[in-house]
């Protein structure tokens, strides 16, 4: 019996997904051995990175860590790099280098951050829903300042709900620069991913499930090839607002922009579709996915976004799209940032809609 070309790329398609199922269910089994602290603190330096978070400008607005989770792509807070133009990312002994914005989770908690040019080691990842109140973790970040990685030792002092998310308070306050780091068990397994906390407590001693980063980093491994990484894209490219055409490239204002205040906790008061489109000031262009590209799926994904009072996409959803092509587009399309869209004089949220192009 024959198959179509359809069928048989659908079928190649389904088989892919179940062997990189089974092959991220065997990477998340335990190694059998607790690592010693030699072999901590060598994973420390060789997995994880500081990163730098710069305006229009190249001043520094942000900073924290991050790790490899794969040979290119690196696993950070959101937070870290949500208010940055450039980020730079850096391993100690080794020149650092731009770092991308490829993808943030539907909780806008976790950031996917693609690099090239730096060699580290990717961290395994454990299973979060083993962590309970008094597991003994090791946070694993990375200062910057002084280049070396930092280790700290530490236990799970609470588990809670907020903002609908979960939170594992730890038992130690960790310095700012461990934001974004790994929090690992004695395997040297990823469990959580250090962050400030939720509303009222960013104290630096809170950390999420590293099962937030799943959707993000199963989405793809590539870039498109038809954009370069360091060009907009190309019309259809993005439309936002309503506007036909691509997007233009970013323009400096004449005066360094503030950090704009954390995302709201709930939906904007003012939704309004508009006609002018606010100006592009951070883009982020899809991973392709590897099942899409190894069916040969190709085609453009056009993703609807609400973007808050400060320029942040606060929500986004589908429109049109091939359903390999959709979790990547979603992925991107949350980490683009805008100038606040004001009406009358006062900042709104618009309605706008970005299309993504795949092609082989």
């Amino acid at each position: 019996m024959s198959l179509s070309p359809l069928r048989l790329r659908t079928t190649i398609a389904v088989m892919l997904i179940n062997l990189c199922f089974i092959q991220t269910l065997l990477a998340q089994v335990p190694a059998g051995r607790k690592i010693t602290p030699l072999e901590m603190a060598e994973k420390a330096l060789s997995s994880v990175v500081s990163l730098t978070g710069k305006d229009f400008y190249g001043k520094p607005v942000a900073a924290g860590s991050g790790f490899f989770v794969k040979d290119n792509l690196i696993a950070t807070d959101y937070n870290v790099v949500r208010n940055a133009i450039k980020i730079e990312a850096k391993l100690p002994g080794q020149e650092a280098k731009e770092a991308v914005i490829v993808g943030v989770d539907s909780r806008r908690v976790v950031a996917l951050l693609q690099v090239d040019g730096i060699k580290g080691t990717p961290l395994a990842r454990g299973l979060s829903n083993r962590v309970e109140v008094g597991s003994e973790v090791v946070v694993l970040s990375n200062s910057g300042a002084d280049e070396e990685g930092v280790m700290s030792n530490t236990t799970i002092s609470e588990i809670r709900a907020a903002e609908g998310k979960l939170y594992f308070k730890l038992s130690t306050k960790l310095p700012q620069s461990s934001r974004g780091g790994a929090v690992v068990d004695n395997f040297g397994q990823v469990l959580c991913i250090a962050v400030a906390g939720p509303a009222g407590e960013k104290d630096n001693r809170f950390a999420i499930p590293s099962s937030y980063l799943t959707s993000v980093l199963l989405s793809g491994e590539e870039r498109p090839p038809d954009i370069p990484n360091d060009e907009p894209p190309k019309s259809p490219g993005t439309i936002i607002g309503g506007v036909a055409g691509g997007a233009s490239g970013p323009e400096k204002p004449k005066d360094a922009p503030a950090p704009p205040p954390p995302p709201p906790s709930s939906p904007p008061d003012t939704v309004v579709k508009s006609s002018r489109r606010p100006s592009v000031i951070r883009r982020a262009q899809p991973l392709y996915p590897p099942l899409a590209k190894a069916a040969r799926i190709t085609g453009t994904v056009t993703v609807e976004v609400t973007v808050d009072e400060e320029g942040d996409i606060f929500s986004a959803r589908i429109i049109s799209g091939h359903p390999l092509l959709k979790e990547a587009s979603l992925n991107a399309a949350r980490a683009w940032k805008f100038t606040p869209t004001l009406f009358d004089g006062k900042p709104v949220a618009v309605i706008g809609h970005l299309t993504f192009t795949f092609s082989l």
